[in-house]
């Protein structure tokens, strides 16, 4: 349901939210609020995305809470890129953030810091935008019909004599022109003639046997059999010209015809790339492959995948997809030495020294962030029934809950058709150095102390690697690239399958799901970034070990649309699907 006022706020500010939406309804004004608002079963994001775009202002109730909350500067941003007017309801003194005062400069404050709370102010405030925009749209539709009144006396007291003035007129009007029409056609053809009636009697000098009077021009014979000549031999100078160039036989019409079609119309192959990919847009959903968590059958009712598109490339003609749902709960590494918390000797990690540990015994604890050689990596890019893994083979005491997700999971790939991994493309990965990996070769490891997917990070400065793979998890780059730039919800919800097969205690009662980047976090050797907003009240991603057992999976795929075709609307209602 479209509402007129969208109300922005932060959780700790709940309560000043709801009387405020309660006091403008009273006084007739629809509003959206979260969650009451929130149809269940629908995603939170989308709901908020839609929600904003529908309003016709959003009010954002403006305290220490919710300048720091990154969900409500993402809703304020949503509303100014969209045109919708912003209205601050401050109720503390505190100075914006650079990043809201930015979005909020050229936008009403309205101070209730105070005891009073400025209700009435508020309500004036919100009716002088609403009755301003009913106008505009009332202007726009004047001006799109362009209504001129006109005051017309003589259609007010004679109206049959205007109708009679308007049909002489027009009856006037259209004699004129066939008596015009009838003169400029006199002598050269006869009523219903066709062209090849015009020609053969001046061809052949020969009379019309119609009543129309016909002329016949005078001919200087000797003058014109010369010009004739001049044009008959031009005519044929440029018909062997076309016959040299290896055009049409300029004899045959129907050839000639034909041979221009076959030029002009591409072949079916040349018309379906630019026709299927032109087809699909970025926030498209696709179904391509299939899979199930460990412990699950072919009857799964979700073991479809679908696929959001995050990127297209027209010019390899590939489309870059994410996985719409989170599909599995997995660690992204074990403990290298077999047992979480303990070294390849069988000590125990000791928090009172972690600081003198180095990488490496790190690693033997908690596992490698390295993505080259992580777990997650070689089972993402298998499609074997049993995977060989390249590192420590998973097993549950290497976990931080001692719950192994892999241990009877063939590869993710294992149910994709051989059709769909044809379509797979490898891509070159750049991740990222973890701590020992720029620690060996000298180099920046990325660092944060922030938790804002809307921060600004220089992923030049840092050491990297590159790798190619056809399956990856994203890096914090491209999420912002692909996902926060292009408005795309970055939060997702686990599908029912995955959620059923979790052993973990990660997602127990939780409003939102921590998913696996690929991005590590470089003042540590063992620690990966993941989306975890709502996780303990972080921001919009926190450092989680590489063993932790409850983390989402959210895979990557380039395909290729060479010699397919889709079927379906792109919606999540209807996906795309190949055509058989």
């Amino acid at each position: 349901m479209v509402r007129e006022v969208f109300i922005s706020y932060a959780n700790e500010d709940v309560k000043i939210a709801e009387d405020a939406c309660k006091y403008l309804e009273q006084k007739n004004i629809t509003c959206w609020i979260a969650p009451r608002d929130i149809t269940p079963g629908r995603e939170y994001g989308e709901a908020i995305i839609d929600a904003i775009e529908n309003s016709k202002a959003l009010l954002l109730i403006f305290s220490e809470y919710s300048n720091e909350s990154p969900h409500v500067l993402r809703e304020v941003e949503r509303a100014v890129s969209k045109k919708v007017p912003v209205i601050a309801y401050r109720i503390s003194n505190t100075t914006p953030c650079k990043s809201m005062e930015y979005f909020l400069l050229s936008n009403q404050w309205l101070n209730a810091t105070d005891k009073d709370n400025h209700y009435e102010e508020l309500y004036s405030s919100i009716i002088e935008i609403l009755g301003k925009e009913e106008k505009d749209e009332k202007e726009e539709e004047r001006a799109d019909d362009n209504i001129v009144p006109v005051k017309d006396n003589k259609k007010k007291s004679y109206p049959l004599l205007g109708t009679i003035l308007i049909f002489a007129s027009c009856l006037l009007i259209f004699l004129s022109v066939l008596f015009i029409y009838n003169n400029k056609n006199k002598g050269q053809v006869a009523m219903g003639g066709t062209d090849q009636d015009i020609e053969t009697p001046i061809a052949s000098g020969g009379h019309d046997n119609t009543d129309t009077e016909y002329i016949e021009p005078t001919r200087d014979s000797e003058t014109d059999r010369e010009h004739d000549n001049r044009e008959q031999k031009q005519e044929d100078e440029q018909n062997n010209n076309k016959s040299e160039s290896g055009k049409e036989d300029p004899d045959s019409e129907e050839q000639s015809g034909k041979s221009d079609t076959q030029k002009e119309e591409p072949s079916e192959a040349q018309n379906q790339r630019p026709s299927v990919i032109d087809k699909v847009s970025v926030g498209d959903y696709i179904e391509f492959g299939a899979y199930e968590p460990q412990g699950y059958s072919s009857e799964n009712a979700d073991r479809d995948i679908i696929w959001l598109v995050i990127d297209i490339n027209k010019e390899k003609n590939q489309l870059l997809l994410l996985s719409h749902k989170i599909l599995d709960m997995k660690p992204y590494d074990v403990a290298e030495s077999g047992v979480f918390d303990k070294d390849s000797e069988g000590n125990s990690y000791d928090r009172t020294i972690k600081d003198t540990y180095l990488f490496e015994q790190m690693i033997e604890f908690r596992g490698n962030s390295d993505w080259e050689k992580s777990n997650i990596r070689t089972w993402l890019n298998s499609d074997a029934a049993r995977v060989t893994y390249k590192d420590r083979e998973p097993i549950e005491k290497g976990t931080d809950e001692y719950e192994n997700s892999y241990e009877l999971e063939a590869g993710f790939l294992h149910g994709f058709t051989d059709k769909e991994k044809a379509m797979l493309c490898e891509r070159e990965i750049i991740t990222t150095l973890n701590g020992l990996e720029a620690q060996k070769e000298d180099k920046k490891a990325f660092s944060t102390d922030s938790d804002s997917i809307a921060d600004t990070y220089d992923f030049s400065i840092y050491g990297t690697k590159t790798t190619k793979d056809k399956v990856f998890l994203l890096s914090l780059e491209e999420v912002q690239k692909y996902l926060y730039n292009n408005n795309l919800i970055i939060f997702a919800e686990p599908t029912q399958s995955a959620m059923d097969s979790d052993d973990s205690s990660y997602y127990f009662n939780s409003k939102y799901w921590p998913w696996s980047l690929r991005t590590p976090n470089g003042a540590s050797a063992h620690e990966i970034l993941a989306i975890s907003a709502g996780i303990s009240n972080t921001g919009d991603f926190r450092y989680y070990y590489a063993p932790a057992c409850g983390l989402g999976i959210r895979p990557a795929i380039t395909i290729s649309l060479e010699q397919i075709s889709f079927e379906g609307e792109g919606s999540k209602e209807n996906p795309f699907i190949i055509a058989e």
